[in-house]
């Protein structure tokens, strides 16, 4: 009796272990270890040690950035003054399967500009994660792309002469040839499709005067429409939580009528909250059990009372209420930015 129930728990165990495999979540490295050979020019057997390495490394593969919170990989090859650059971002949707974009780019002199794929103008390759297994659908969610494509073309002497770039958070993807002429691609209805021609930068100077497209006016304070990773201008898609080091370094980079944006403070976020109606409605949480909603919660610019600097205030936003509070800045939450003082 002893050594059936002896089987049995051993049993029970091993059951338990290979469901617990089964139902892990797969992170961005974790895709980057299973793609297809001929895509990442990677062999299966050395990816775990690529990993592992900081680039660069002289004619070895080496990662220049993990982010596995915000599901974003980038890796490059050193070939003296010339390499390659892999990305490798993760798009997780809820109540669908995972999208899994591949970007590879030939590199001269710390220039990347993408390779081109067998004759095709591909440039980005994405798969769909279903049951262990990767399938392309690049045809089906991506555009082709053309250099007429662009509102300020340049004539095609050697391939491709523009790049696309995957994005470290949010969904949104640019291209952009040497004049910087740049066309946007958005994700919609289960594909990227173009956005249309999106003018070069314009640095605007002196104060604040008004607003465009994707911007709210809040008092003295100019807010980006969309929290982080939504469609503008009607805010669709799903919004993206990320950790408060990205959440900062996104809205520093945002490039969104030529204002400089920033991280709110709380008190700022309150306002918003309280008086941008619903011009600045925040993004809903489904993460709950059964698709139910969460409060929302935004990362700030205030610190913590205390001073210590692993953590970070935020405002919660849950029916009609917000309460301002504090968490690790490794934790994930949204995102909106302000421009103003």
């Amino acid at each position: 009796m002893k050594t059936s129930l002896a089987c049995i728990a051993i049993a029970v165990f091993i059951i338990t272990i290979m469901g617990t495999a089964q139902n892990k979540k797969r992170d961005v490295a974790d895709y980057f270890l299973i793609l297809p050979e001929d895509v990442s020019g990677i062999g299966f057997d050395g990816r775990a040690e690529v990993l592992k390495t900081k680039a660069p490394k002289e004619y070895e593969w080496g990662y220049e950035d993990i982010d596995r919170g915000n599901g974003y990989l980038r890796l490059y090859f050193s070939n003296g003054s010339s390499g390659h650059a892999m990305e490798v971002v993760l798009w997780t949707l809820t109540g669908k399967p995972d999208i899994i974009g591949v970007n590879v780019l030939a590199c001269n002199k710390g220039v990347c500009r993408n390779k081109l794929y067998s004759n095709t103008n591909r440039l980005i390759y994405f798969y769909e994660s279903r049951n262990n297994h990767l399938t392309d659908v690049t045809a089906s969610v991506f555009p082709d792309i053309k250099e007429s494509d662009f509102p300020d073309p340049i004539e095609e002497k050697n391939g491709i002469s523009f790049e696309c770039s995957l994005p470290k958070v949010g969904v949104n993807i640019i291209c952009k040839n040497s004049k910087n002429s740049r066309v946007e691609f958005v994700w919609a209805d289960g594909r990227f499709t173009k956005k249309g021609q999106v003018a070069r930068r314009r640095v605007e100077s002196g104060p604040l005067s008004g607003t465009g497209p994707g911007m709210v006016k809040v008092g003295n304070l100019i807010w980006q429409k969309c929290s982080a990773g939504e469609n503008s201008p009607g805010c669709s898609g799903e919004a993206s939580k990320m950790t408060w080091d990205s959440a900062e370094e996104y809205c520093r980079k945002l490039d969104l009528g030529g204002q400089k944006w920033r991280l709110p403070t709380t008190a700022e976020l309150m306002e918003s909250f309280s008086k941008g109606g619903n011009d600045l409605k925040p993004a809903i949480d489904r993460g709950g059990p059964d698709g139910s909603e969460l409060p929302s919660i935004y990362w700030s610019s205030t610190p913590h009372d205390k001073g210590d600097p692993k953590f970070m205030k935020y405002v919660e936003y849950f029916n009609s209420n917000g309460q301002v509070n504090y968490h690790l800045k490794t934790f994930t939450f949204y995102a909106r930015c302000v421009s103003g003082e």
